[in-house]
Order: C-alpha cells, then sequence, then structure tokens
C-alpha cells in the first residue's frame, strides 16, 4: 500500500464503481461468489498488488484509493460497502448534481417531493419522515469532512470535484448522527503547486448552458497556493402548467469555490475553503394522476359526477368550479400539472472550513473546522389542485451550523492502525410557515355542513426555532492478527440537546374548523426540549483466502436524530431518533491481473423505532416512533478493461424491505412492503477509446440505469399495528445516456445526450392528504442533448 499523503490528500487517479457486502441470510450466494478461484489460477500472498502488473495487463483497472475510514486505503481493502468515483469519471458521465450520481449505485434512489419539500435519498430502503425541512436526513452528507446538516441541501450541485465517495449501511462509528443508512463523503480538488487554467461550456436543447473555469497556482512557491473554480448551470423550464397557460420547473445554479492551501512545512498542511452557491432548483411541480374524487370532480364543469358516481355534493355544488372545465388528461406521465400558482425555490448557502493537518512519525492530528449557513425561500400549492384552496403557501428556511473535529490517527503500517476523535456540532434553525387560500367573498372548498357555509384557510402564520448540538467522542482499532486474518472494532458515544420555540397564530376564519389550530389563542406560543444519548459500535472480521480477494463479515448501529416536526401541525411535541443494526458479509475481488473487480454484498438490517408521518386528519402530520422494519438484499458490483481500449462494467441491487409488524384491521392495502424502496435497481455502462493519431482519441461512452417501480401510499401505526393506506405503484423506468467526441490531452469536444429515448418517468409519488386527494408525481427531466467543450491552458 503506498504511504499516506502527509498533506491529508489522496492522489486522485480515474476512479470506477467497487464495493462490497455479503450476508448470512443468502450463503449460497456467498459460497459460489468464492469459488471462483477454482476458475482461475489461485494466488499466492506474496503476488504482485494488481498495480504492479506489467504488460500484457498494462490495460488494468485504474487503482482506486478512499478515506472512507479516515485514511488512505485501497478501495478493494476496505471491507465495507463503498462506490469512488474519480471528479473525471464523473465529467465523462456527464453527472453534475447529485441526484443524477445516485442513479448509478445500487439500492440507492434519490426521488424528489412535491413543491420544495426536502429530496428523499434512499439507501437500503431506509429514509426520513415527514413533510417538513427541519427534519433531518438519514443520510450522511459531508464536503470535506464537513457535515452538512440540511435535508434541502441533499440535493446539490458538484463543483470542482477530486472524488466521491458513497458508503452503504449504517456509519455510525466514525460519521456519526444521520448516517442511518450511509455516508456520502465528497472530496473538493485542492491548489496544485503548478499554474492552471481550464474551462469547460456545454450548451444543448432547452436553452441548456452549463460552464465552468479554475484558475489557480503558488501565490509564494511550496508555501502558499490558491484556486478559484465557479461554474453556471441553467435550464429552460419543461412542464406545461395547464391553468397558468405557461411553462415551469427551470433549473438555475451560480456557484463559486475558493481553496488557499498553506504548507509551512513538510508536516503540516492547512487548507482554507470559502464557498458560495444560489440556486432555483427543481421545486417539484407536482403533476397529478390517477381518477381519484378530486382529480375528476376538479376538471369537469360544477354538477358533473365522477364515473363512479361518487363526486360528492359540496364539490359538485360549489360556484368556484363553474367556468373550469378545461380537460383533464387522465393519463399519467404527460408532463401537465394543472396548479394555481407556480411552486418555486430560491436558495443560497454559504460556507468556510478550516481543514489542517499535523503527521509526525507515527500520528497524524487532523482538525476540521467548519461554518456553513443556507437559506430556501419555497413557494408550493400545498393542495395540489388548480383552485385557490391553499394557494399561499410559503416556507422561509434559514439554518446555521458550526462543527469542530479532532482526530488521532495512527500512520505506521504495523499491525495495529488506529482513530480517535472527538466531534461537537451545533445547528440553529428557523421556520417561518405563512398560508392562507382564497380572498374573502370568494368561496373555497371547505364547507361547515352544507355548500352554502364556505370556509375559508386564511392567515395560518407559524415561526418555529430549532436549535441542536453533540458532542461525540469515538474510536476505531484494525488489528491485523496475519496476512490472512484481519479484525476491526470501533464505537461511538453521542449525547444531544434539542428545543423547541414555537409561535403560532390563526386570524382566518377557518381557525376554529381544524384541530390542528390553536383554536382563536393568538398569538400561541409553546416550548419544549429533549436531550438523547446514543451508543453506536461496530465490529468487523475480514478473511483473505488468496491474495486477490477480501471476504468479510461486519455488524455495525447507525442512528437518525430525533427531533420536531412542526409545519402543518402547530404542535412541539417531540419524536425520538430511530436506530437500525445492519449485519453483512461481503467478498471484494480482483481477476485477470486487475483487468476485472467483482465486488458483493448481502445484508440484512434490522430498524426499530421508525419515524412514521402519520396524517392527522385534518391538514397536519404527525411524525411518531412506532414502527419495525427489515430491510435485506443484495448488491453486486463489476468493473473491467478487457482492453486498453474497451471497458465495460455494471451494478446491480435486490432489495425486501417490508414492516415488521402485524397489519391493522381496517388496511387499505395487505402489503406490508415499505414505500419508496424500489426491488431491483441496474445499472450498466460501456466506455471506448480509438487513438486516432497525434494526441487525439475517440471517445463514446454510454449508461443505462433502471429502477423498478416504487409504492407510494400513506401509513400509519395504531397501537403496535401498522396501518396501510391506498397504494400506487410508478413504472418501471430506464434511462439511457451517451457521450460521443475526440479529446487530447488539454482539449475534449463531445456530443451528449440524457434520457435519449425521452422515457416519461416519475421520480418519486405521493398521495394529496385530506385537501382535495388525490396522487400526485413528481415528474423527470425529459430528453436533453447538446455540444460540450472543455480547454486546459
Amino acid at each position: 500500500m503506498p504511504a499516506p499523503n502527509i498533506h491529508g490528500r489522496h492522489p486522485s487517479p480515474r476512479r470506477q464503481t467497487s464495493k462490497a457486502g455479503i450476508l448470512r441470510s443468502c450463503p449460497g450466494a456467498l459460497a459460489a461468489f468464492l469459488l471462483l478461484p477454482a476458475i482461475t489460477q489461485a494466488e499466492a500472498y506474496a503476488d504482485p498488488p494488481p498495480e504492479a502488473v506489467d504488460a500484457p495487463y498494462a490495460a488494468a483497472l485504474e487503482v482506486v484509493t478512499v478515506t472512507s475510514r479516515k485514511r488512505e486505503e485501497l478501495l478493494q481493502d476496505v471491507p465495507l460497502a463503498i462506490t469512488a468515483y474519480s471528479g473525471k469519471e464523473l465529467n465523462e458521465r456527464g453527472v453534475n448534481d447529485s441526484r443524477e450520481l445516485f442513479d448509478t449505485i445500487p439500492n440507492l434512489f434519490f426521488g424528489r417531493r412535491a413543491s420544495g419539500l426536502p429530496p428523499v435519498p434512499v439507501i437500503r430502503g431506509v429514509y426520513a419522515a415527514g413533510n417538513d425541512p427541519t427534519i433531518e436526513p438519514s443520510v450522511g452528507f459531508y464536503v470535506d469532512g464537513v457535515y452538512i446538516s440540511s435535508a434541502l441541501q441533499l440535493d446539490m450541485s458538484l463543483l470542482d470535484i477530486d472524488s466521491v465517495e458513497v458508503l452503504r449501511g449504517p456509519q455510525g462509528t466514525l460519521y456519526g448522527k444521520n448516517t442511518l443508512s450511509g455516508a456520502i463523503n465528497i472530496i473538493t480538488r485542492n491548489p496544485g503547486d503548478q499554474p492552471v487554467a481550464n474551462a469547460r461550456v456545454a450548451y444543448g436543447n432547452r436553452s441548456h448552458l452549463e460552464a465552468s473555469a479554475s484558475v489557480g497556482g503558488p501565490l509564494i512557491e511550496d508555501k502558499l497556493l490558491v484556486k478559484l473554480t465557479a461554474a453556471r448551470r441553467k435550464n429552460d423550464p419543461f412542464l406545461y402548467n395547464n391553468v397558468l397557460g405557461r411553462k415551469v420547473e427551470h433549473d438555475d445554479y451560480t456557484g463559486a469555490l475558493l481553496s488557499l492551501r498553506a504548507l509551512p512545512s513538510d508536516r503540516l498542511s492547512v487548507d482554507l475553503k470559502l464557498d458560495t452557491s444560489r440556486s432555483r432548483p427543481s421545486a417539484g411541480n407536482a403533476e397529478a394522476f390517477s381518477g381519484s374524487t378530486a382529480e375528476y370532480c376538479r376538471a369537469r364543469p360544477t354538477g358533473s359526477q365522477e364515473p363512479s358516481g361518487n363526486c360528492p355534493a359540496p364539490w359538485a355544488s360549489n360556484p368556484f368550479f363553474a367556468g373550469h372545465g378545461y380537460d383533464f388528461d387522465e393519463k399519467a406521465h404527460n408532463r401537465v400539472v394543472s396548479s394555481d400558482i407556480e411552486s418555486t425555490n430560491d436558495q443560497a448557502a454559504h460556507g468556510a472550513s478550516l481543514h489542517a493537518v499535523y503527521t509526525g512519525d507515527y500520528l497524524e492530528l487532523t482538525s476540521i473546522t467548519s461554518y456553513r449557513r443556507f437559506k430556501d425561500d419555497i413557494t408550493e400549492n400545498r393542495d395540489g389542485s388548480a383552485y385557490p384552496l391553499l394557494n399561499r403557501f410559503g416556507l422561509d428556511y434559514d439554518t446555521r451550523a458550526y462543527s469542530q473535529e479532532l482526530r488521532l490517527t495512527s500512520v505506521n503500517n504495523g499491525a495495529l492502525q488506529w482513530t480517535l476523535g472527538l466531534f461537537g456540532f451545533k445547528d440553529e434553525r428557523k421556520l417561518g410557515m405563512d398560508t392562507g387560500s382564497a380572498a374573502p367573498g370568494r368561496p373555497g372548498l371547505f364547507n361547515a355542513g352544507s355548500a352554502s357555509t364556505p370556509i375559508f384557510l386564511d392567515d395560518f402564520r407559524e415561526t418555529s426555532r430549532i436549535e441542536s448540538d453533540s458532542l461525540a467522542a469515538f474510536g476505531q482499532a484494525s488489528y491485523d492478527f496475519n496476512d490472512a486474518w484481519s479484525l476491526t472494532l470501533g464505537a461511538r458515544y453521542t449525547r444531544e440537546n434539542r428545543e423547541i420555540s414555537l409561535l403560532s397564530d390563526c386570524d382566518g376564519f377557518a381557525c376554529p374548523y381544524f384541530a390542528f389550530a390553536p383554536r382563536g389563542i393568538t398569538p400561541n406560543e409553546q416550548k419544549s426540549s429533549a436531550r438523547e444519548n446514543i451508543f453506536t459500535p461496530l465490529a468487523t472480521l475480514s478473511y483473505r483466502p488468496v491474495a486477490h480477494i477480501l471476504t468479510y463479515l461486519s455488524a455495525s448501529k447507525g442512528y437518525k436524530s430525533g427531533g420536531y416536526a412542526p409545519v402543518f401541525t402547530f404542535s412541539v411535541r417531540p419524536f425520538d431518533s430511530e436506530e437500525v443494526w445492519n449485519y453483512e458479509a461481503g467478498a471484494k475481488s480482483s481477476w485477470l491481473g486487475g483487468r476485472l473487480t467483482a465486488n458483493l454484498a448481502v445484508f440484512h438490517m434490522d430498524w426499530k423505532d421508525v419515524q412514521i408521518s402519520s396524517f392527522t386528519g385534518s391538514a397536519g402530520f404527525l411524525v411518531q416512533n412506532a414502527a419495525s422494519v427489515i430491510n435485506q438484499g443484495i448488491e453486486l458490483e463489476v468493473s473491467s478493461r478487457l482492453s486498453e481500449r474497451f471497458g465495460i462494467g455494471g451494478s446491480y441491487g435486490f432489495l425486501d424491505s417490508h414492516y415488521d409488524m402485524p397489519l391493522a384491521a381496517n388496511s387499505a392495502s395487505r402489503e406490508r412492503r415499505r414505500p419508496n424502496s424500489p426491488r431491483h435497481s441496474l445499472n450498466l455502462y460501456a466506455d471506448y477509446r480509438y487513438p486516432l493519431g497525434g494526441g487525439w482519441n475517440l471517445h463514446a461512452r454510454s449508461d443505462y440505469s433502471l429502477k423498478s417501480g416504487i409504492i407510494f401510499r400513506s401509513d400509519q401505526v395504531v397501537g403496535d399495528r401498522i396501518q396501510t393506506g391506498n397504494s400506487g405503484l410508478t413504472q418501471t423506468y430506464g434511462l439511457a445516456n451517451a457521450r460521443l467526441g475526440v479529446e487530447s490531452g488539454d482539449w475534449g469536444i463531445h456530443l451528449w445526450g440524457k434520457n435519449l429515448f425521452d422515457k416519461n418517468y416519475y421520480l418519486s409519488a405521493g398521495i394529496f392528504e385530506g385537501i382535495g386527494g388525490g396522487y400526485y408525481g413528481i415528474v423527470g427531466d425529459p430528453r436533453s442533448y447538446g455540444l460540450e467543450l472543455s480547454v486546459k491552458l
């Protein structure tokens, strides 16, 4: 293994997919995998590692180095399920944000929710419940070692990326809070000791513009280095709103990153990174589908009936529906939305981090200090209809986060390697909510007993301030008994404090009719606080039967913080953290002199105290700890370089996620399967290069990703039983992307295309509860294509 980089950064060779896993529940799969050595020659421990192999294996895959265990290691030597990409490979795939990255990883699904709500990253079927942006995610996001606490920031752009590491399964020991299902570690490029200037610009249909540029070099030779990167991306909208008579759902991003690196000595490096961005991402304008009562009735003239005849009188006789007899296309995936307003997001993010590393002869001391601020102004159509029922719904979200990590790591290459650390985190969130309906004098949907008594949803206002802090101590050690056997043990102890102050005010005529409203108390202030102590251990036993195969068994625990969900509940009732135990077995292997890697993982997850978002029956949602869930599955990843010119590979994931509790008698669905958890995920790629002479190469790349249909419904817990709601299922969809171009060391010209077959698909789906009813889907991007030019000066 190469010696660690004293400046705390690993080299950045071209990465490819690689991971691990195998479980007790599928011993046959593991046995079959381990029989592969019989097909090829056995290798002695003294054989050279893949990176040292000479011709005729010069076409071997690049060696991948990761820092997932807070030290530099070869990916194939780490007993974890990990996928790693270099920035170069992300560019070759055309990946520029986190959602596109997720499409390539087994058992990882990234769904958007309606109208600016936080995105839903799902790893191995584990995701965060609730419709509130203050609810923390189940996936830990880290940029240069800094934890990103806001769920709204998970749908982020990737700016000047050196590498991305995706760890599947709970990472409660070295990463800590909110890594219940995994962690994503994004590492940006550091300034180099040579002057550099490069630029990249792409233009395509829908006025797609994507441009980035970097410039940097030494300010003081070998002592002070600098680099500035800026990026711009925008798209014209593609969804047609047949009420507003125009297109909606565009994307607009501008960002910059300034990196300063000081090298006072050969042993000390100090990196200061400042970033800022302003974006208007996809806001989740929802396309309604299915023939629910609300959707049929709102699309037909006054007095009309749904085909089943159950269009209730308040809908049919309400005079506001007169004159709104536009056609409603009952077919899904028509990229048409019907809303009286456009849902929008306006985000601003700013951050600063100071990363200092001192490397001695035997120990390395790391300090990471950070400050981040994130603001989001959200306007959404909460009722999901073409009528002004809850058409004035706004969220004003502002969070400040501070963190400090101190880490001491052994740097010798002996049998024992260890890491000890402390982590402190403080988070302050302010959330303002303002909502209303039609102006007084105009009829609304809700009727108090008859159509002649309209209710107006005017002036619900709510302001919440949530503060949390946590302090953790952690440690992990690995001991190599010999060349074959190794044991890793780790543990983390975390103390968390949370408190909320909620001020709610309801002035409108509707206040007395809703149980969640403060019933005339204006204003109404509530406070609450909570404290938790969490212990998250890890144990991994690895065995290397031959030099090119690593197998392991592991058990690890992760947790997601509790909190409050004040939006639309007017309540400060807290919910507790949730925990998961993950049992995993894996095998990582390299074949054909390093030209082929194949990694397999099987896992079983026991998920307790699951946070469930339950509909209250009026318009609010209550998050509570109640459910038990079992998640189990298989993950396989293969990468190959069959020749110097040609490489193929892919990944497959199977997931079974279901409630581990009996169904309630009145459950609408008899299936225990969890929503938002696709059973199958598949990714395939092919990469080809052909020399044209004069230093130029022809480069062709194709990628195909498939996600099976997801269940969408609203479930609730009643006592010790799960009450499942009416279910829907989105279609299985596959997306094909491709790139074709010529490139040299300094220039590149490529044609690119995404969703080449213009597949209509939903990123996620859900149900409009209570207010009009009906199903909705968040529509994925249509076909896009264009030309890209890159230059390095």
